[in-house]
């Protein structure tokens, strides 16, 4: 499908936030830049039959746990930054007589 195509057409599905982040944090990896590319470009490789199904469910299932992890590195790194921000405030000594 050519990209010069107007897109008329528009559907809708509903996504845990689980699953929308999961797409959040892998869609740019792929060349896209949304969530809506990504999903359509996924959805062309299906139809084109690029993708076989059980090839097809087995990287999505793979590219959902790889989007968890980025989240939760994210995460982990925020926690880090916290932590070393609380342990470098200079803490009160006893001062020497």
């Amino acid at each position: 499908m050519a990209e010069s195509k107007r897109k008329s057409k528009m559907i809708s599905l509903r996504l845990s936030s689980e699953e929308y982040e999961s797409l959040r944090a892998i869609y740019g990896q792929y060349g896209t830049r949304s969530v809506s590319e990504f999903a359509r470009q996924a959805m062309q490789k299906v139809i084109a039959g690029t993708a076989s199904p059980q090839t097809s469910v087995i990287k999505m299932r793979l590219d959902e746990l790889d989007g968890k992890m980025n989240v939760l590195d994210r995460e982990v790194t925020r926690l880090v930054e916290v932590l070393e921000k609380q342990l470098s405030v200079p803490s009160a000594e006893p001062r020497e007589a």
